[in-house]
């Protein structure tokens, strides 16, 4: 189902916005344009038989006049049409867009640096295999797993720049020095908070150029076509780094306005776009985009164009909204165009990207190639992550592993602990494959286990914010953090940091848990063997792991240090022993024959604990897990 235009009426310019383009305002009338009932898309000269439309200009250029203008446009949703047939021209703002298009072409060959983006809807492709590799510092990027905060879990689509600023502040004064740098505005920041809309439908914002806008009614700064410039700038400040969430493809807002590509000489939103190929997990929203065609690749091109624009400060493009809802048809708006810059200020802080719907179910390996090739050649590097996690493997894993820095490898992580249980055979196949810390773009890549559903929380596609605290009890919430820990996975909080509490921030602020995250290696789950004899044996593998919910993991650490984590998923209390000389052997550090001795100190309890006879004997509650940092001689 694609939603139709009924008519967009264009209204006169502000007198300021007339003068700049040399056109009194009292020369400048409305242009109307009508779509018959049966009408697929708009065309200014009729081009569609069962269309019509008229227009008047009492003076001034067209493009002039479209370039500056007001646009209203009213549609709704019509479910017995065929999908929309392509033309050049099928759009009520064909000829300024038409003309708009030669000039931003020029200009944006400035705008290749990218910007304070989390999650970049792109799909280019043809990208030579390791072309991503060519930049890699001799330091790397993301050598250890990044850390910070995600809207998501909290407010879902709904934060404001109210909030979100807020929780920025929390994470620089109490965060920052824990490693968590980075901020990140969650998916739909460009749907409209109005009566019916849900993550299943609403007005999205878009530029004439098909471009997500932010909602200017909850982000009040990227009024004026300023994007997130200003609370980037707010967000570099405080020490951060910020992101965003962006979808891949195009959006159905911009198929179905048929918006002009800039970059290009004449074509259309629906020349790129690939309706046979939806999103799975949106699919009223996204479809892909045809990247073997030149068109395709400009589209492409002018996502970073806008993303950099927002990154140095410079002004957007002119916004459009654009309705999904089935029932109600509502408005949408070209706003004036901000002034074009002639060249990009440089750049303030290191950048993410995160790119959703095109891993797993979605994988659109061209794109992840292309939009890393992109990502190599900017002069700064570029965090990039991809998602989601549904349907992946670690075969999936290896194709894209050295074009990103990380990629989700589950579904969405929810407070739930059959869920977080879900992850420990996830996580263990993963670091058996080699997948953890292995090469990625310009440096490392890093599976993902999404979002830690701590504290403050909202629900699954809630159309609320955070209203509830997290279900898990403290000892699953350890025991989430530990596996997080002890396999690498970048540590997002999730929770509304406005709500912190001492217990939530004690846990993710953990001295021993966030070393083992960032500095352990040869991370693994071990099979641990407990005969008695000196049959005894141990093997690290993706199978043979214990089936009674015992789960044991090891890493080495920089100086020597033998990290230990000891899980319990099932539903009672056990005591465990664990063979020292059995980790020894799967960490490869010593023969296993020999009688180890050990002294450390558990993360959770801050206890410290002696191992006398190379035998490491605990009681482990149910849902419950230790974790060790040992000294061993």
């Amino acid at each position: 189902m694609i939603p139709s235009w009924n008519s967009c009426v264009l209204q006169p310019p502000p007198a300021a916005i007339a003068r700049s383009v040399g056109v009194g305002q009292s020369s400048l009338g409305a242009v109307v344009v009508n779509l018959g009932s049966g009408g697929r898309h708009g065309h200014m000269e009729s081009m569609d038989p069962v269309a019509t439309v008229q227009y008047r200009l009492l003076g001034g250029s067209m493009a002039e006049y479209f370039s500056s203008t007001l646009i209203v446009c009213t549609q709704s949703l019509r479910t017995d049409l065929p999908d929309p047939d392509v033309h050049e021209s099928s759009n009520c703002i064909t000829p300024g867009s038409k003309t708009m298009a030669g000039k931003f072409s020029r200009d944006s060959e400035f705008f290749l640096f990218f910007t304070f983006v989390f999650c970049a809807a792109l799909t280019p492709n043809g990208v030579a295999m390791g072309q991503a590799q060519k930049h890699k510092p001799a330091a790397g990027l993301a050598a250890s797993p990044p850390r910070g905060w995600n809207s998501y879990d909290s407010f879902s689509w709904l934060v404001t720049e109210q909030e979100f600023l807020a929780n920025a502040e929390y994470v620089a004064q109490n965060l920052l020095e824990r490693g968590y740098e980075y901020v990140v505005v969650d998916f739909l920041w460009y749907r409209k908070n109005e009566t019916g809309a849900s993550v299943h439908g609403g007005t999205d914002i878009i530029d004439q150029w098909g471009r997500l806008q932010p909602d200017p009614t909850r982000w009040p700064s990227s009024k004026g076509g300023l994007g997130f410039s200003l609370v980037a700038e707010r967000v570099h400040s405080l020490g951060l780094k910020f992101g965003i969430h962006v979808m891949r493809g195009i959006s159905l807002a911009a198929v179905q306005a048929n918006t002009s590509i800039l970059g290009t000489e004449n074509a259309r939103a629906q020349n790129i776009a690939r309706l046979d190929d939806s999103c799975k997990w949106m699919p009223e929203s996204f479809v892909g985009v045809n990247t073997s065609i030149y068109e395709g690749r400009a589209f492409i091109r002018s996502l970073y164009e806008q993303y950099a624009s927002w990154g140095v400060d410079f002004g957007a493009v002119s916004l459009t909204s654009f309705h999904r809802s089935q029932r109600v048809a509502q408005n949408c708006q070209f706003l004036p165009l901000a002034p074009w810059p002639t060249e990009p200020a440089p750049l303030e802080s290191p950048l993410a990207v995160k790119h959703d719907c095109v891993f797993g179910t979605d994988l659109e390996l061209e794109e992840v190639k292309t939009v890393s090739e992109i990502l190599a050649d900017l002069a700064r590097p570029v965090l990039y992550s991809l998602s989601p996690g549904i349907g992946t493997s670690t075969d999936l894993a290896h194709q894209v592993g050295q074009y990103v820095n990380a990629y989700r490898v589950t579904g969405d992580t929810w407070d739930r602990w059959n869920q977080v249980r879900n992850h420990f055979d996830t996580a263990r196949d993963f670091a058996s494959s080699g997948l953890t810390g292995a090469s990625g773009l310009r440096g490392y890549s890093w599976p993902d286990f999404d979002m830690l559903p701590l504290g403050w929380l909202t629900d699954p596609d809630a159309n609320q914010g955070p209203h509830r605290t997290c279900d898990l009890s403290e000892t699953e919430q350890r025991t989430l953090m530990t596996l997080w820990a002890i396999a690498k996975s970048p540590l997002f909080y999730g929770g509304d940091l406005r709500n912190m509490n001492n217990f939530t921030l004690s846990l993710i602020t953990n001295s021993i848990m966030l070393e083992v995250n960032a500095k352990s290696r040869n991370n693994m789950e071990v099979n641990v063997q407990y005969p008695s004899s000196a049959a005894r044996r141990m093997k690290a593998s993706t199978t043979n792991v214990d089936s009674d919910d015992k789960r044991v993991w090891a890493a080495c650490g920089d100086s020597g240090q033998v990290y230990l984590a000891v899980f319990n998923l099932g539903r009672r209390e056990k005591t465990l022993a664990i063979p020292i000389d059995q980790i020894i052997q799967a960490l490869r550090q010593r023969d296993p024959q020999s009688l180890w001795k050990c002294s450390g100190t558990e993360a959770w309890t801050n206890e410290s604990v002696e191992i006398e006879h190379g035998v490491l004997s605990i009681e482990v509650p149910s849902h419950g897990s230790y974790l060790y940092s040992l000294s061993c001689s």
